[in-house]
């Protein structure tokens, strides 16, 4: 018999919460750690399966990737060995395929499988593959074995332009784009906050990446060097998790630390159905029960719109409001099956 929880509701919730680290950020930064030369540490980390999943990924290709305490992990890229992924453990991450950057850079070849991952919706991998190859990357798919192969002949150069902005593509591009050479820009990318703190961890080990708008530009560094260790932003999912379960139990939560910009639109809706919002010192939040709710419609959207994935929690939220509300799912053609 699976293991069950029993809830006995009914009670306010009370308290304050420290957050856990941003999993969009965690995954990532563990990738981009293989970019770097020697030890790695990354605070913040959330003890999850994707993460226990990544780390054993590197760990058959040679690297180490540890948990040395509850939430803080230690790459070192010193010791990979391997430029082919376990079929069985690439397969269960989506992730997985941003292994190509440092693979690349490292053997300058790499065999990847098809991506796995969460499956609510249709994530296209050819806007990712025609991006690396406009840098310069040869790309092929053999479908009998389900394995990608590229090849890095040259330091990536030249632009790219997404058709449409891709969180996943955006970050593989960058990662790809740190050791260019001369300049690379990236044209309509992906605005999730999550990939400017990727951004900033590159950055802190002597990457040079600029944000500008939609645009990403990435001037060509020769190494990455970490000085200190790098603690990764809260998440904000988990945030809109405990401020709903504040509101629909009559209750109060303070929680934190998490940037304003991160939680803005969700705010935003709060105040407008009733819910109570307040800061706190250092992007700390409190979320409370004020009264009756109201009704609200909602469309989702990729940042700064209201994320897809806060729609389930605000359904819940909604059952408890007077009136109808609509929900408008415009990310994920599947997110309601």
């Amino acid at each position: 018999m699976e293991d069950a929880f029993i809830i006995s509701g009914g009670k306010p919730l009370k308290g304050e919460v420290s957050l856990s680290g941003a999993k969009n950020v965690a995954l990532k930064a563990v990738v981009a750690a293989l970019l770097f030369e020697g030890r790695v540490t990354l605070k913040n980390i959330p003890r999850i399966r994707d993460i226990f999943e990544l780390l054993h990924l590197i760990q058959t290709l040679g690297g180490k990737a540890e948990f040395v305490d509850s939430n803080t992990v230690l790459i070192d890229s010193s010791d990979l060995k391997g430029n082919k992924l376990d079929f069985l453990y690439a397969s269960k991450i989506r992730v997985s395929f941003m292994l190509f950057a440092p693979l690349l850079y490292r053997f300058k070849k790499a065999s990847i499988p098809n991506p796995g991952g969460c499956r609510i919706g249709a994530r296209p991998i050819d806007r990712i593959v025609k991006g690396m190859e406009d840098l310069g990357i040869e790309v092929s798919y053999n479908s009998e074995t389900g394995y990608y192969l590229a090849r890095l002949k040259n330091k990536p150069a030249g632009t790219y332009r997404f058709e449409k902005p891709s969180h996943t593509g955006t970050e593989l591009m960058i990662l790809l784009s740190v050791f260019c050479k001369d300049t690379i820009t990236i044209n309509n990318c992906a605005l999730e906050p999550e990939i400017d703190d990727l951004i900033s961890f590159l950055n802190s080990g002597g990457a040079d990446i600029k944000r500008v708008g939609m645009d990403i530009v990435i001037n060509g560094v020769d190494k990455l060097v970490q000085k200190e260790p790098y603690q990764i932003v809260s998440d904000r999912n988990e945030a809109v998790t405990y401020a709903v379960l504040a509101i629909v139990t009559k209750g109060d939560i303070t929680l934190g630390a998490i940037p304003e910009d991160y939680m803005k639109t969700f705010n935003d809706t709060l105040i407008k159905i009733g819910a109570g919002v307040e800061k706190r010192k250092e992007n700390h939040w409190r979320y409370f029960y004020k009264g009756a709710l109201c009704a609200h419609d909602i469309l989702t959207d990729v940042h700064p719109g209201f994320m897809t994935d806060w729609q389930p929690n605000f359904a819940v939220m909604m059952t408890q409001a007077e009136g109808t509300s609509i929900i408008h799912e415009r990310v994920f053609e599947n997110r309601f099956s």
